[in-house]
């Protein structure tokens, strides 16, 4: 790239990253959060078609975070590929399309976002009815809790028995009062498989 195309990138990139009329200030006098958004911008001065970031919105406070992910979203929607890790889930949640999980030094997950988390969330149904024989053939597979005055509540995982159940309700007589989803973070998955693959490795140091 040469000088003049740099001379006009470099203005444009700088307000880009939250760092507009930094230009001509020097390095050191940059915090943490100004130098993290000073290399991204040196990532992109070229608009490369694939952008490794580790650890990207490090330092950074809640404003700049919100500014970065503005920054990443625009680049993905020109069909940009972003490759990064990074510790701050919430922020992976928001702006992947995959993910890749690695505990202990080994990929244990490896999935489509929509596809890792829409299975794991959680339904609630409150409905009414004055015949129990209604839900009784759903006890099996969902938690259903009376809560009196023939008012009860209803646990489902997974949005494919959530439409089913609604289904069987309603052909049942049951008058449904209430129906939300209940979604479970990625953090709260990750969670949940750290501990599942701990205990699998205890079980299995404690048979060998």
């Amino acid at each position: 790239m040469d000088r003049a195309t740099l001379a006009r990138r470099i203005p444009g990139l700088l307000e880009e990253v939250g760092l507009k009329g930094r230009g001509e200030q020097q390095l050191r006098q940059f915090s943490k959060g100004m130098q993290q958004r000073l290399g991204i911008a040196q990532a992109i001065i070229a608009d490369p078609e694939l952008l490794i970031f580790d650890e990207l919105s490090s330092g950074l406070d809640p404003i700049g975070r919100f500014d970065l992910r503005q920054v990443l979203l625009r680049l993905k929607a020109r069909g940009r590929t972003i490759f990064f890790s990074s510790h701050e889930l919430p922020e992976v949640e928001d702006l992947c399309d995959r993910v890749l999980i690695v505990h202990r030094g080994r990929c244990i997950e490896e999935k489509k976002v929509e596809d890792l988390m829409h299975p794991l969330d959680r339904f609630s149904i409150l409905f009414s009815t004055d015949n129990e024989g209604v839900f009784a053939p759903l006890k099996a597979d969902h938690t259903i809790e009376s809560l009196g005055e023939e008012k009860y509540h209803c646990l489902i995982d997974g949005a494919a028995s959530y439409a089913g159940v609604l289904q069987h309700l309603a052909q049942g007589g049951a008058t449904i009062l209430e129906a939300r989803s209940e979604h479970v973070s990625l953090e709260k998955y990750f969670m949940q498989l750290i501990r599942e693959k701990d205990r699998e490795l205890q079980s299995c140091a404690q048979s060998a």
